[in-house]
């Protein structure tokens, strides 16, 4: 097995800033609990774990092979406006921190887009459902 390193990415840190202004994640984020694992740069696959589970990660001379649920992965597309992407296992983890690109809709109109397979959505607003 290979040896990791886990690092926090830091709330002040580029891609923290970043990953605050596209997933509008507020000041309640943990992100000393969101973990790069990597040797010295900043790793595809961010993980978020337990407040234990990062102090266990940082402890010296602990051989750490896997921590937390991968959250984020690096995303290289053109024109998205961040270098991170939601992972399919870490969207429900990461939910509650979310204020940005959530679509929240009623049981009635998501089953007409699964009946439709495409459907038009007004624009609600901020507190408005569609």
């Amino acid at each position: 097995l290979r040896r990791l390193s886990f690092t926090p990415v830091g709330a002040e840190s580029a891609v923290g800033a970043q990953l605050r202004e596209f997933f509008g994640l507020g000041p309640h984020f943990p992100f000393a609990q969101l973990l790069s694992a990597s040797r010295g740069a900043l790793s595809r696959r961010l993980y978020l774990t337990s407040a234990g589970g990062a102090a266990a990660a940082a402890t010296p001379g602990l051989r750490v092979v896997a921590a937390g649920v991968k959250v984020l992965e690096s995303d290289t597309s053109l024109g998205v406006g961040c270098s991170y992407r939601l992972t399919q296992e870490g969207a429900l983890l990461m939910l509650p921190f979310l204020s940005r690109r959530v679509l929240r809709v009623s049981p009635a109109t998501l089953a007409a887009m699964l009946r439709a397979k495409t459907l038009s959505l007004p624009y609600g607003g901020a507190s408005g459902e569609t």
